[in-house]
């Protein structure tokens, strides 16, 4: 008797042109055990999530493949995301208004605090 196991390939979608994982049970007609993604992190996920319900194995070949294609995934994301303000300039200091008698603004604000009935009384 063949043992199912998890499989994760790349197919065609039917929506675009694009490729997308096919994570399923392999030799399972159950649509509760598959699933489609477009990245391959999100497709691990779907994976494990698939082991946690079914308890079956992954197929190592298949997480091999979906960790290379993470990693190539996160590389060009890196390299292609531009700088953010933050990272080319510095972050100027909030201006704190002091009053007349010299106290600050933000020393006046304080978080209200829930009176007890011990408290009260």
């Amino acid at each position: 008797m063949e043992q199912n196991f998890i499989v994760a390939e790349m197919v065609q979608s039917n929506k675009s042109n694009n490729l997308v994982w096919h994570v399923h049970v392999k030799d399972s007609s159950n649509p509760e055990h598959e699933g489609f993604c477009s990245k391959a992190g999100k497709a691990i996920r779907l994976a494990f999530l698939l082991k946690g319900r079914t308890g079956l194995f992954i197929d190592g070949d298949s997480l091999e493949r979906l960790m290379w294609h993470n990693k190539e995934d996160r590389a060009a994301a890196q390299t292609s995301e531009p700088a953010t303000e933050s990272e080319t300039e510095p972050a100027e200091e909030p201006e704190t208004v002091t009053d007349p008698d010299g106290s600050s603004e933000n020393n006046k604000k304080q978080r209200s605090t829930r009176r007890t009935k011990k408290e009260a009384a």
